[in-house]
């Protein structure tokens, strides 16, 4: 019996242990991107935790130079590493393979990065990583624009 008192228990907590990722206070975050002065016409911008900061990780879409994070969905008050991407067409056409009906091309893109902005890790550009975006978030709305160097 002192072993079902026991084991009930240790379910309840792993209960309320669980149910509490459902407690993440959230915030907002909005802004703008540039390179080199110019507004990212189309990417994705995704915020990152560092360590110390309990949150998911949070990204949106980049339109126009602008992207929006909504509360609903958006990370916590902390300490984040901010990744941008975004390509665009070289006027080039590639092979590619899986296409519906078979082999055919399609037009090439290529990433508008900086490479100091890009991830470091295997396989990147020599130069990735040296410089990081970073934000601090707070609680409510955040605004946080990224102005990239072009080189």
């Amino acid at each position: 019996m002192k072993c079902i008192g026991s084991l009930i228990v240790c379910m309840a907590v792993l209960c309320l242990t669980g149910c509490s990722e459902g407690k993440i206070v959230r915030t907002s975050v909005h802004g703008t991107v540039t390179i080199g002065g110019v507004p990212v016409e189309s990417g994705r911008i995704i915020f990152l935790p560092e360590s110390g900061t309990d949150s998911p990780s949070a990204g949106a879409v980049i339109t126009n130079g602008a992207y929006e994070i909504d509360k609903s969905q958006g990370p916590a008050p902390g300490q984040y590493r901010v990744q941008v991407s975004a390509t665009q067409k070289t006027g080039k056409k590639v092979k590619a393979s899986g296409l519906p009906g078979g082999p055919g091309e399609v037009e090439e893109t290529a990433s508008i990065i900086p490479v100091k902005y890009m991830p470091d890790g295997p396989g990147a550009p020599k130069g990735a990583g040296s410089e990081q975006l970073t934000a601090t978030l707070e609680k409510g709305a955040n605004e946080v624009n990224f102005e990239l160097d072009a080189k």
